[in-house]
């Protein structure tokens, strides 16, 4: 190969390259970070596992409540009341 067929082969493959490494370019600067800089993907892993711990913390209450009604309900069912 001369350096005519080098320069050639450059020429003709340039605008491929040209592509390839700006959509490479592209997708490294495009990558939504915050200011933190977690991912988009992290924010929203983080997002549900709170949620999930939130979901948690309402079901313990709403166990409690409904505890605390029923115990209650039982107490003026002794007491002679009909509900």
């Amino acid at each position: 190969m001369t350096v005519a067929d080098i320069l050639l082969a450059m020429y003709s493959w340039w605008p491929f390259i040209l592509i390839v490494g700006g959509s490479i370019l592209a997708m490294r600067t495009m990558r939504q970070r915050t200011s933190s800089g977690a991912t988009m993907i992290d924010l929203y892993e983080q997002q549900i596992a709170e949620a999930r711990r939130t979901n948690a913390g309402l079901e313990r209450i709403a166990a409690a409540l409904e505890l605390g009604i029923s115990s209650a309900g039982s107490r003026a069912n002794k007491g002679g009341e009909t509900a």
